[in-house]
């Protein structure tokens, strides 16, 4: 390899590269395939991105002074000399013309979206960028709207249509039962993705909009259900006794759930790496969290020999709880809904005699715990990673990692016992 090709590769690491380059040295960076961002000169760029597609690029200053990027095409669809003379046709339009590619570019494929289906794939492209578990909205649209209006042109969908979605899922098609909370769900979603598109002037008005929660499941009650002491204890005795009929990892999933405080999906898609079991911490990155920042979370002993427990089961793979589905170990994590439907089951058995009970309970009753073993407030509330909200939002910014650390081990003594380890590996 040559002194340039080194120098070259270096770009990764944000070194900066100038000088022409050859169809050679392109191929040689594609077969490579780790990023790179190497400079041809005159602002054109070669470029290979973190999933290792390659582009032809052009760093460009818009008409507002700032600086941006555009991206025009492919190895594999214009060669190297073809892409100079494109970006060198960008670059005389933007200078004449004050065209700004890539305000161009988000217009012409606006100009392309024509069905409810096409407006979706743009809509999700942007949400499942913000959102903690975009599956659940993918779902969601893919059973409920989709085969409803999915190939509608936009301007012919009327608030009759909206209507006649949320009212059918309020009083159940088919084999499903009426779902108030689904109909709620849908509605929503369908006033945002109308929203987008009204954003994007291809629509005149949101057919969603003129509805509300009582035009679909009704106004929903916080779920405020929590188990005592007594009640974890009949809780875990009756799963124990029913391993078979869910799975082992659903048990450990409940545990972890009610010992941890964390949100559901929290829970269920994390990895291994996110955990540092020598040192009893679990750091939660500011993307899998539903406040939006990172979040590090103490682990008493007990919860570390549970979760030692998992690993047995989870195999090689990446996440704790991997999919179930035959071919699909460590390619991604269970199903958000897995567990539910577990708990469903056993409570339509009356194995779980609690009606308003579900996974999410299990958050609740930690709080809960947490007030009865006289964990400050401040303290309970960090341990749930719950915002602060007014003035204290904005002043209180102090972790209170120490005092978590210390009402991890005292629910965790609590809880042992009940969920008992050594009773469950008996059965």
């Amino acid at each position: 390899m040559t002194d340039k090709r080194q120098t070259r590769k270096r770009k990764a690491n944000g070194e900066v590269n100038k000088g022409p380059l050859t169809q050679a040295e392109i191929q040689s960076y594609i077969k490579d395939g780790r990023p790179a961002q190497i400079s041809d000169g005159n602002s054109f760029y070669f470029v290979i991105n973190d999933a290792g597609h390659p582009f032809w690029a052009l760093r460009y200053t818009k008409p507002n002074g700032k600086r941006a990027w555009t991206y025009f095409s492919s190895p594999k669809e214009m060669s190297l000399a073809e892409a100079r003379a494109e970006a060198a046709t960008i670059k005389l339009k933007i200078k004449r013309e004050g065209l700004d590619p890539a305000s161009e570019k988000k217009k012409a494929k606006s100009q392309r979206l024509h069905t409810v289906a096409d407006l979706w794939d743009d809509f999700y492209e942007r949400e499942s960028k913000r959102i903690e578990n975009p599956n659940i909205i993918a779902s969601l649209y893919k059973r409920e709207i989709q085969p409803v209006i999915g190939k509608y042109e936009l301007a012919k969908v009327e608030p009759t249509d909206i209507r006649f979605i949320i009212e059918r899922i309020n009083e159940g098609y088919g084999s499903k039962k009426p779902r108030k909370t689904v109909a709620n769900k849908t509605l929503y979603l369908l006033t945002k993705i109308f929203n987008h598109a009204q954003k994007l002037n291809l629509v005149q008005y949101n057919p969603a909009s003129i509805f509300t929660a009582k035009d679909a499941g009704g106004t929903e009650k916080p779920k405020e259900f929590s188990l005592n002491v007594e009640q974890v204890a009949e809780l875990f005795n009756a799963l124990r006794k029913n391993i078979g009929k869910i799975a082992i990892q659903d048990y450990w999933g409940l545990a972890l759930l009610l010992s941890t405080g964390v949100r559901k999906m929290e829970l269920y898609a994390a990895q291994w790496s996110e955990f540092d079991l020598d040192n009893g911490t679990w750091h939660l990155p500011a993307e899998r969290t539903k406040s939006r920042r990172r979040f590090t979370q103490p682990l008493a002993p007990q919860t570390i020999e549970w979760l030692l427990q998992i690993k047995a089961y989870s195999g090689n793979s990446t996440y704790l709880f991997p999919s179930r589905k035959k071919g699909k170990l460590d390619n991604t994590h269970v199903c958000e809904n897995t567990v539910n439907h577990s708990c469903l089951k056993l409570k339509k058995e009356g194995k779980i005699p609690w009606p308003e009970f579900d996974p999410h309970s299990l958050r609740h009753t930690c709080r809960s715990l947490l007030s009865k073993l006289k964990v400050p407030t401040d303290v309970a509330e960090r341990y749930i990673n719950h915002s602060f909200v007014g003035l204290q939002k904005v002043y209180d910014n102090h972790d209170y990692y120490e005092e978590r650390k210390e009402a991890a081990v005292k629910l965790a003594d609590i809880l042992a016992p009940l969920i008992n380890i050594d009773n469950l590996h008996r059965k």
